[in-house]
């Protein structure tokens, strides 16, 4: 959109003049009275916006088209030139292009600043916000990265994004964009297997003991499933002791071990238990060393399906540094806790994208057994209402 000024004696000359022009469908955007220091021809001043399109359409319009008329035949003698004559004759100089007399214009420059501000955020509103977008869409992807994501994977994402931004606003497209990308797996056990037996493992503090109580509850209790508890943690002094109270809570069974051989016994010894929950320890580097034996069992056992706990407030580089020290357990899906807590969950969501892992569940707060949820990336980078009708925000940013 070009601006265009048109200048009267009066709002109203000067508004005609416009009228007149442009047609009735001009843009009037800004109107004013003239300073006389300016010497500007009028008292008023209207500014109106000129589409380039309306400009030729106008042009065309007012170009009165010649009338149809029998022309009579033009004859003209043209003199015969000697060629010797034709030799010796100098070109004439090419003719002398004369530049159009330039009337007095009012100078642009001479507009009041104020005037010519507000002209120019006229100019800006109307322009595209193309290099906004541009610096949203660059800092998305600096967010990304930071969130672990990788330089390779966040631009994959924000191309993603980009497409998306016709029916939606960034925060909403990257959410959709990274839903499309994420596999959700929400099962116990394995898919082949006769029974239902999962283990969950993860490095200490994440909360793998009360995840694993609200999977009984859910998931064999509620289903009405024979239910068998095990904890891997008899070894360490009162390790077993808050499983163990919860299994009398729920009157299910449960067997405290301390050693690999010890539970490859007793998973065979209960062939009857159509799901299995084992608990284990938390292992940091240092234990991993002093727990081989149930490792071994648990990442060999065709039976045991394992899933590694991992927490949304947990930074980029734990969560990669943990997921590093148990993949030799082979887990088959990530078990995300503590996401009431966190204040994003993208860079677990990164983690699990860049290792082609699916998500199972989600730990959404502290109460047993209701703070638990399948996996979903809408609900987990939106503001939420849990259970208790407390607002819950993880956000994407």
């Amino acid at each position: 959109m070009e601006f265009k000024s048109y200048y009267g004696s009066t709002i109203r000359e000067a508004l005609q003049g416009a009228r007149e022009e442009l047609g009735a469908d001009a843009s009037i955007l800004a109107s004013r009275q003239v300073d006389a220091a300016e010497g500007l021809p009028g008292k008023y001043e209207v500014v109106c916006g000129v589409v380039p399109a309306m400009q030729r359409t106008i042009r065309s319009a007012a170009t009165p088209k010649p009338e149809a008329t029998a022309a009579a035949p033009v004859v003209r003698r043209i003199p015969a030139v000697r060629p010797e004559s034709a030799v010796r004759q100098e070109a004439a100089p090419a003719p002398t292009l004369q530049q159009p007399e330039l009337k007095d214009k009012p100078d642009a420059g001479a507009r009041p600043s104020a005037f010519r501000k507000r002209i120019d955020s006229i100019r800006e509103a109307i322009a595209p916000n193309k290099n906004k977008e541009d610096t949203v869409l660059n800092q998305m992807r600096e967010e990304l990265i930071v969130d672990g994501f990788g330089h390779s994977l966040a631009a994959e994402i924000v191309s993603g994004v980009k497409r998306r931004l016709r029916d939606t606003d960034a925060a909403s497209a990257l959410i959709r964009e990274l839903d499309a990308r994420t596999s959700i797996d929400a099962n116990l056990g394995r898919n082949a297997a006769p029974r239902r037996i999962t283990a969950l493992v993860g490095p200490p503090g994440v909360g793998k003991t009360s995840l694993l109580v609200k999977l009984a509850v859910h998931y064999g209790l509620t289903a009405r499933r024979p239910l068998r508890l095990i904890t891997l943690d008899g070894s360490r002094a009162g390790g077993a002791i808050a499983l163990e109270s919860y299994a009398a809570g729920m009157a299910v069974p449960i067997d405290v071990l301390e050693t690999g051989t010890s539970l490859a016994q007793t998973l065979e010894a209960h062939r009857e238990a159509g799901m299995i929950l084992i608990d284990t320890p938390g292992l940091s580097p240092a234990d991993f060393a002093e727990a081989v034996e149930f490792t071994a069992v648990l990442a060999k056992h065709p039976e045991i399906d394992v899933q590694l706990v991992l927490p949304a407030t947990m930074s980029p580089a734990d969560l990669k540094a943990n997921f590093d020290r148990f993949r030799p357990l082979l887990p088959s899906r990530i078990a995300v806790n503590y996401t009431d807590s966190a204040a994003s969950c993208r860079p677990v969501i990164g983690l699990a994208l860049r290792h082609e892992m699916p998500f199972s569940f989600a730990g959404t707060g502290p109460f047993i057994p209701e703070d638990l949820a399948e996996f979903d990336v809408t609900s987990l980078l939106c503001p939420v209402v849990n259970t208790r009708g407390e607002r819950s925000t993880v956000s994407a940013a």
